[in-house]
C-alpha cells in the first residue's frame, strides 16, 4: 500500500511538473516574443525601421493586454507573422506603440490587426473575436507595404458587435 501511494505521488508530481512547463510555454508564447508560421518569414534578423502609431478605444471594456500584430493574408488562416504585447499597457487609452521591424519583414506588405485581451482567464493568451475589442481590416482595406524606415499604422478597437466580420458574407 505505501508503494502504490508513493508511486501516485510520483506521477502527480511528474504531471504537475509537466502542467507547470506547459503553462510556461504558453505564457512566452504570449509575452512579446515575435512568432512565425513555418512557411512564412524567418524570425527576427537585423532591424530595419520600426511600426509605430496610436491604439484607440471608446468602448466600455477593460483589460490588461494590448496586441499589434502582421497578419500576411485576410482573413487569416493562421497566427500573424509577427505579434507584438504593448509593453507599459495601463489600460488607459489613447496609447502610442512602437516595435522594430527586421529584414525578414521588408519588402512584403501585411495587414495590421490589433486587440484588447479583455477576459483575464484566458488560457491560450489569443485574440477572442466574441469578447475582445479589436481593429481588423475592412473588405477594401490594401495590405501595408513595410520598407525600411519607419512605417506608421492608427488602430482604432471596435467592440466585436460593431465589427464588419465581411469575409463571413461569402458563405
Amino acid at each position: 500500500m505505501q508503494l502504490t501511494t508513493a508511486k501516485r505521488r510520483r506521477g502527480g508530481l511528474a504531471l504537475l511538473f509537466a502542467l507547470a512547463a506547459l503553462l510556461a510555454l504558453a505564457l512566452a508564447c504570449g509575452s512579446g516574443i515575435e512568432v512565425e508560421k513555418e512557411d512564412d518569414v524567418e524570425e527576427g534578423g537585423e532591424v530595419i525601421g520600426t511600426l509605430t502609431g496610436i491604439v484607440n478605444y471608446f468602448g466600455e471594456r477593460s483589460g490588461t493586454r494590448l496586441v499589434v500584430g502582421l497578419a500576411d493574408q485576410w482573413p487569416m488562416s493562421g497566427p500573424p507573422v509577427r505579434f507584438w504585447d504593448v509593453p507599459g499597457f495601463t489600460g488607459n487609452f489613447p496609447v502610442t506603440y512602437q516595435f522594430e521591424l527586421d529584414e525578414y519583414l521588408e519588402g512584403k506588405s501585411y495587414f495590421p490587426i490589433a486587440f484588447l485581451d479583455v477576459d483575464e482567464t484566458d488560457v491560450n493568451l489569443m485574440m477572442n473575436s466574441e469578447i475582445d475589442p479589436l481593429s481588423l481590416p475592412t473588405q477594401d482595406e490594401e495590405p501595408v507595404p513595410i520598407e525600411a524606415g519607419v512605417v506608421v499604422y492608427d488602430f482604432t478597437l471596435d467592440d466585436p458587435e460593431n465589427v464588419d466580420y465581411w469575409w463571413e458574407d461569402d458563405q
